[in-house]
C-alpha cells in the first residue's frame, strides 16, 4: 500500500513557538509571536501540492501513522577555515542535540497538517496514532528540511508494540 503522503519539504525546520503574553492596562493579552509562520506556510504548500485534489483529504475514519525526519543545516562554526573550509572540525558534534526540541518540531508539523479552523489532511491531529521521528545534521550538499510520510492505519495491531 502506498503512503497517503510522501514529501520532502525544504527549508529550515522550526519548533512550535510558545504563546506569549503582554499586559495592556489591566488586561493580559495572549498572542502567537509568528516566528514560524513562514515554515508553517511552506509545509502547507508542499503538502497541498502533494495532494493536489480535495478528494485526497483524509477523513476521520481511521488513524494515521506519521514519520518525520528533520534535517538541519550545519552552522559555519562546525567547519574549518581557509582552504579546508569544506571539512568539518574534529570537535563538530555528530548528533543534533540543540534547538529546536524534537517534540516542538513534531507539534508544529502536526498542527500545520490540520486544525479545526484550517484543515488540510485532517481537522484535528488527534487522529495521529503513531509517530516516528528523528533529527540530524545535513550531509555536505544536502538540503535542510523535513521528510514527511503519512500512512493510514487500518488495524490497531499495527501500532501496538511488543
Amino acid at each position: 500500500m502506498s503512503p497517503l503522503l510522501d514529501v520532502f519539504i525544504e527549508g529550515l525546520p522550526k519548533g512550535q513557538p510558545r504563546v506569549r503574553a503582554r499586559r495592556a492596562g489591566n488586561r493580559v493579552m495572549m498572542y502567537d509571536p509568528g516566528t514560524a509562520d513562514a515554515w508553517i506556510e511552506s509545509i502547507r504548500r508542499s503538502v497541498f501540492a502533494g495532494f493536489q485534489t480535495e478528494e485526497r483529504r483524509y477523513s476521520l475514519g481511521q488513524g494515521l501513522a506519521v514519520a518525520m525526519h528533520f534535517i538541519f543545516p550545519r552552522p559555519k562554526a562546525h567547519f574549518r577555515s581557509g582552504k579546508y573550509a569544506h571539512l568539518l572540525k574534529d570537535s563538530a558534534p555528530t548528533i543534533h542535540t540543540g534547538k529546536p526540541d524534537l517534540d516542538n518540531a513534531i507539534k508544529l508539523v502536526c498542527d500545520a497538517l490540520g486544525t479545526p479552523k484550517n484543515p488540510l489532511i485532517y481537522s484535528d491531529d488527534s487522529c495521529v496514532v503513531s509517530i516516528v521521528s528523528s533529527k540530524r545534521w545535513a550531509k555536505p550538499g544536502e538540503a535542510s528540511g523535513v521528510r514527511l510520510l503519512v500512512n493510514e492505519v487500518g488495524d490497531q495491531a499495527m501500532v501496538e508494540t511488543t
